[in-house]
């Protein structure tokens, strides 16, 4: 059972920087990018997490912020997980998403679909 301890409240904080697009987010200009990208499409890039919940947790992210591209990165993301269920390699996985601070996104680009 998972308890909260202490309630915080959430405050906007005015000064975070939200890209407008992939290349403007923090992963594109990240100059290490190619030591976490797993793959590439002309629509999805998929990085290893920096700061990993569990072993395997990446970060399925729409190069392009439309509801196509968003669908495009959920459906990256449940293949993966199928196909990792599929070859044995793990039991089950999770699918989430966060959109905003206030719903627990931390980095703030582009939304960003996760395994676990």
């Amino acid at each position: 059972m998972c308890q909260v301890s202490e309630y915080k409240e959430w405050v906007h904080n005015e000064t975070k920087d939200y890209p407008e697009s992939y290349k403007d987010s923090c992963w594109y200009k990240d100059p290490e990018k190619e030591n976490y990208i797993i793959r590439e499409t002309d629509t999805v890039v998929v990085y290893k997490d920096k700061f990993p919940a569990c072993d395997g947790h990446l970060l399925f992210i729409p190069k392009i912020d439309r509801p196509r591209y968003v669908a495009e990165a959920m459906a990256e993301a449940y293949q993966h997980g199928s196909d990792e269920r599929d070859a044995g390699r793990v039991d089950g996985f999770n699918i989430g998403m966060n959109i905003d601070e206030c719903a627990g996104q931390c980095v703030l680009a582009t939304h960003t679909f996760h395994t676990t």
